[in-house]
């Protein structure tokens, strides 16, 4: 401590400047010098007060240029000035947080590759554990966690994870104007509250997929986007051409008597995405035999049907006589012809679309938008390791392809690092993620689930339990015909995997600038605030 500090000593610029002295105090102590623009106390330029000859001159201004780490002063003469500038030291409450990291051997083992293995829920405990991310290390809460808390833009937010990048991760809590003024607050507050019908805990529901876009625009024929593999994006591309898928999707029975029409070839009108048979012949249930594999059908008793698909007969068990024949069958539809178109970020999901709304009426244009950091959001559509039986993994079109969580097991291990460029959604950055989206907001992955505490069986006592199911951004398969998606269920667990066009519950995530949050201590009566 000490004295005030003459300028020359402490700012080469101003040596020769003998009328100029300064007087610096960091929350309103009087230092000897002024603080290190790199120090790790975080330090922030509050005020400044000149004095001329001992008598408080406003003539005389000082203000702080935080990038050169100087002072500026204006209206400076030849007479003896003084200026006391004061700092403050700012809070670093994501490094507070992470001094909170488990050190009991608590959390789950990170493998040498940075995967890390999670082989059971948490429910018991709350705690802080470790992981790698694309951009270094994340510290991420496990468990029963009370001090995760987040007040910010009139919501309440949990954190997930403080990246490694530095920012803080963060999933939707609530509306904080109708939850402050609940009577039961404390209770719709602690981990373990079922929120099946108040539904606090979501900005409504959405299905994840529904109509195909064409340069993220709704086509007019209405055709439904999950029936194809593009239906696991958070974006997706154009679909380029018909494709007949290669391997066997189900079996459907024809009955001895009725007549069904099938045909050696088919047409198809782009217009109406409408696949029509080409010359067909009726047949009885008892009259297809094995020598019908390869031709095509409506599975229709008119000959003049039509549909946005059209069958390809792969097998044939024949009738007795009696009995339905059963014929096993692939899809022909018009769609995309590659993994790489599939997986071009040209359309918004529906759900994408959905958040995207949420954040242009509640965050853009707000004084909280320029909080918000650029961090990527992962929609991993990596394959999965192995091919399982009658899958191709080709990842376009009708290909039953299965993708990284195809199941929940987690003996390959979770992960935090994203592991295609594409699949790492971001507005500006395009060195690490894919530069794609409009607004830096996105959802959970399955890999946060598992390391918040999820599992594959119920938990009802951790943080991300809602007693809602909810979407995750995590493709797991293009099964039968049916693009899968991941969810949050009901009952906590991750391990629930539905179709794109189910319709759940949404919770945004985002991510605020590190050193964003200032004020509080993360429980749900203090959370973490923005203090300006």
């Amino acid at each position: 401590m000490g004295g005030g500090y003459f300028a020359r000593r402490v700012i080469p610029e101003l040596d020769q400047d003998e009328n100029l002295e300064l007087a610096i105090y960091i929350d309103d102590e009087k230092q000897s010098t002024i603080p290190g623009k790199d120090n790790a106390d975080n330090y922030i330029f509050d005020r400044a007060t000149c004095f001329v000859n001992g008598t408080e001159d406003a003539s005389v201004t000082i203000s702080w240029d935080s990038e050169a780490w100087a002072p500026i002063v204006k209206g400076l003469t030849t007479y003896k000035t003084r200026c006391d500038l004061y700092f403050k030291i700012q809070r670093n409450i994501s490094n507070e947080i992470i001094a909170q990291l488990d050190t009991t051997g608590a959390c789950p083992t990170v493998n040498d590759n940075g995967t890390v293995e999670v082989t059971n829920f948490e429910s018991t405990n709350g705690y802080l554990c470790s992981a790698p991310d694309d951009y270094g290390t994340s510290y991420y809460y496990r468990g029963n966690v009370e001090n995760n808390w987040v007040k910010f833009a009139g919501y309440y937010w949990r954190i997930l994870r403080i990246n490694g990048d530095g920012s803080i991760r963060m999933i939707y809590a609530g509306d904080a104007s109708v939850m402050d003024a609940l009577e039961n607050k404390e209770e719709v507050l602690k981990n373990g509250y079922n929120d099946v019908r108040t539904k606090y805990t979501q900005i409504g529901t959405s299905i994840y997929n529904e109509y195909w876009k064409k340069d993220n625009v709704q086509e007019s024929v209405n055709s439904y986007v999950y029936r194809d593999n593009v239906g696991v994006g958070y974006m997706y591309g154009n679909r380029d051409g018909i494709v007949e898928g290669s391997t066997q999707s189900g079996t459907n029975s024809h009955s001895a008597k009725t007549t069904r029409y099938y045909a050696k070839e088919y047409t198809y009108d782009v217009a109406t995405d409408r696949f029509t048979l080409k010359d067909p012949i009726g047949l009885l249930g008892t009259e297809v035999t094995e020598d019908y594999i390869g031709w095509y059908t409506l599975g229709s008793s008119y000959s003049s049907s039509s549909n946005s698909y059209v069958y390809k007969v792969t097998s044939v068990e024949p009738s007795d006589g009696s009995s339905a024949a059963e014929l096993g069958y692939s899809y022909v539809r018009y769609g995309t012809t590659s993994k790489e178109k599939a997986q071009t970020n040209t359309n918004d999901s529906t759900i994408k679309e959905y958040i995207d709304k949420w954040y242009e009426s509640n965050i853009k244009g707000t004084e909280y938008e320029s909080y918000i950091s650029d961090t990527l959001f992962c929609n991993d559509r990596s394959l999965y390791y192995t091919t399982p039986n009658e899958y191709t993994n080709l990842g376009y079109g009708t290909e039953l392809t299965a993708y990284r969580w195809y199941d929940y097991s987690s003996s390959r291990g979770v992960t935090l690092n994203c592991i295609q460029q594409n699949d790492r959604f971001t507005v500006n950055d395009e060195l690490i993620g894919n530069g794609d989206l409009i607004y830096p907001i996105g959802l959970l992955i399955a890999d946060e689930v598992y390391l918040a505490g999820g599992y594959t069986d119920s938990n009802v006592a951790y943080y991300l339990y809602t007693g809602n199911s909810y979407w995750t951004m995590s493709p797991t398969s293009l099964s039968g015909q049916d693009a899968m998606v991941g969810t949050v269920s009901s009952s906590g667990f991750m391990g629930a995997r539905y179709p794109a066009y189910n319709r759940f519950a949404v919770r945004p995530v985002i991510n605020l600038k590190p050193n964003s949050l200032n004020t509080g201590d993360g429980t749900a009566s203090n959370p973490y605030r923005i203090e300006q």
